[in-house]
């Protein structure tokens, strides 16, 4: 074709409808991007120059200029983005700063914000943006975006993504909203709806706290009920000084909270006003057992659990042995259980019950015994006297034979 450079592979060798001076020939790939061709002013890349529909929207679909993509390019209310979803930074809708001038610059598709956007809006600080999981995020889009601050110049508050107040070079942790307000400088957070922090606020309204208190000018009174106290309260206290001193004589240590006493001579069971004393626990509630600070059993009684007799509802103190009081131990030597009959125990009186079987028995057979050897001597001198008798009439008989040999 003369003039074209570029014969080979052309399919339209005549016909073509280039510009003049254009070297491509009709139906070459690349003829879209023939710089002879003026660009759309409506979108970056058209190659429209006649019937572009302006008013109602451009019917040409033109690919991202990112090298290789193939998507189409993005587009809100006419307006239109020279990349596509993907590789658009989202700061070409939403400027970086207000009213400032979109972002033309393309975006990784793994990131919502171009590499030039990604580091902090704070002045100065080049650490990364706060990265959070976006649930609008389709699958054509990122799965995390960015928040205006990185970590350290965010609120530390949860839920809170504005910038930490910047006090000369130092940032505190918490943003206007949540800081507290305290004139002389204070790092803590706000307590809901206060300005002021938990140490800093009024314990009654939200008005902030005098020095060295925690109630305001109006609430700072000794509540004291009769009579009426017109001391200070003592900060963390609703009480003055005096009122909160330890009842226990001589002790000038301050009360415990909801307490007459000081923490050392506060019994430790609710409730109780009395005093411990010298002891861990007051003497109605204390173990009477010698030295014992155990606290007393529950269900009544003057002793601990240790010290109290195991027997149902027995409250005497237990014996040398530890377990059961003089009345319903087993009276047998060196017997820790229960007694239940005279005494003693089941296996000892048992033991008892056998043994006096034993004893009958034995004496039984010793009467048998003498009552046999008795008999025997009975019976050996019956047995001798028989035989003296035998001897008698034998020698009677002699006699009497003879006689009748001489007859």
């Amino acid at each position: 074709m003369p003039g074209c450079n570029k014969t080979t592979g052309c399919h339209k060798p005549t016909g073509c409808p280039k510009p003049p001076g254009c070297s491509k020939p009709p139906g070459c790939p690349k003829l879209p991007l023939c710089p002879k061709i003026p660009l759309c002013p409506k979108l970056p890349g058209c190659h429209k120059t006649t019937g572009c529909r302006k008013s109602s929207g451009c019917h040409v679909k033109v690919c991202c200029q990112v090298q290789c993509c193939k998507l189409e390019v993005v587009r809100k209310d006419q307006v239109s983005s020279r990349y596509c979803k993907k590789h658009t930074c989202d700061h070409f809708w939403e400027p970086y700063y207000e009213n400032g001038p979109p972002c033309e610059l393309k975006k990784e598709p793994t990131d919502s914000v171009c590499s030039h956007h990604v580091s902090c809006l704070v002045t100065l600080c080049t650490n990364g943006r706060m990265q959070y999981q976006d649930p609008k995020s389709g699958p054509d889009a990122p799965q995390y975006k960015r928040r205006r601050y990185c970590c350290e110049h965010t609120c530390s508050d949860q839920g809170c993504f504005n910038q930490r107040v910047q006090i000369v070079d130092e940032f505190r942790q918490y943003c206007e909203t949540h800081l507290c307000h305290f004139a002389g400088g204070c790092s803590n957070r706000s307590v809901d709806p206060s300005e002021f922090c938990q140490r800093h606020k009024c314990a009654m309204c939200l008005a902030p706290a005098v020095d060295r208190s925690t109630f305001c000018q109006t609430h700072n009174r000794c509540e004291w009920p009769m009579p009426p106290c017109p001391n200070p309260k003592e900060r963390g206290q609703i009480h003055c000084r005096f009122h909160i001193t330890c009842e226990d004589p001589n002790c000038p240590a301050p009360k415990a909270p909801d307490s007459r006493h000081c923490g050392r001579h506060t019994c430790p069971v609710r409730n109780c006003p009395r005093s411990s004393g010298d002891h861990h626990l007051c003497d109605n509630h204390r173990c009477h057992y010698e030295d014992c600070e155990e606290h007393q059993r529950t269900g009544g009684g003057m002793y601990c659990s240790r010290h109290s007799c195991r027997s149902d509802g027995c409250p005497d103190c237990v014996n040398d042995m530890g377990l059961y009081c003089d009345n319903h131990a087993c009276g047998w030597p060196c017997c820790c259980e229960e007694a239940e009959y005279e005494g003693k125990c089941k296996k000892h009186l048992k033991a008892c019950f056998q043994e006096e079987a034993e004893g009958c028995l034995r004496n039984e057979i010793t009467e048998l015994r003498q009552s046999l050897q008795e008999n025997k001597v009975q019976v050996e001198n019956l047995n001798r006297q028989l035989l003296q008798k035998d001897e008698k009439i034998r020698r009677l008989q002699q006699r009497s034979g003879t006689c009748c040999q001489h007859t």
